[in-house]
């Protein structure tokens, strides 16, 4: 239950503050917004690269959400100014070439032929399959 109500705060809240904050005429709103799903994604790849720690911690839902509650009150600025805008602008030139070696990853691999993709399909289903008739004995 304390899970649900973690994402009532941290994702459902600041959804409709982003859309209010789009459809002002206000900057200042959007700034505040886009600082706080920065500080988000933060906290949820170090959450989903920990999982198998923070899974054990009692009331970690009610941690997250409380967490949740102080980036929405200032705390989200508070961490970007201090940490990770200096971070991202001394990282700025390697993310920026992890980023485009990812998207030419990601191009050749979406631009396989339909043969291609369909032949990498029939591999993975093959070794599948070949992997449950073994049985868990055999593997």
């Amino acid at each position: 239950m304390m899970e649900v109500v973690a994402q009532l705060v941290g994702l459902c809240f600041p959804a409709y503050r982003s859309y209010l904050a789009i459809t002002s005429s206000k900057k200042e709103d959007d700034t505040e917004w886009l600082i706080y799903w920065v500080a988000f994604a933060i906290l949820e790849f170090i959450q989903y690269s920990c999982f198998f720690i923070f899974s054990y911690l009692p009331f970690f839902s009610f941690v997250k959400m409380a967490f949740y509650a102080y980036l929405q009150l200032g705390g989200a600025k508070q961490l970007f100014v201090k940490y990770l805008d200096p971070y991202f602008r001394s990282q700025k030139g390697n993310i920026d070439r992890a980023v485009k070696q990812a998207n030419e990853s990601f191009v050749q691999v979406a631009g396989m032929t339909t043969t291609q993709a369909s032949t990498l399909v029939q591999g993975v289903t093959t070794a599948v399959t070949m992997t449950q008739q073994l049985g868990p004995q055999q593997q």
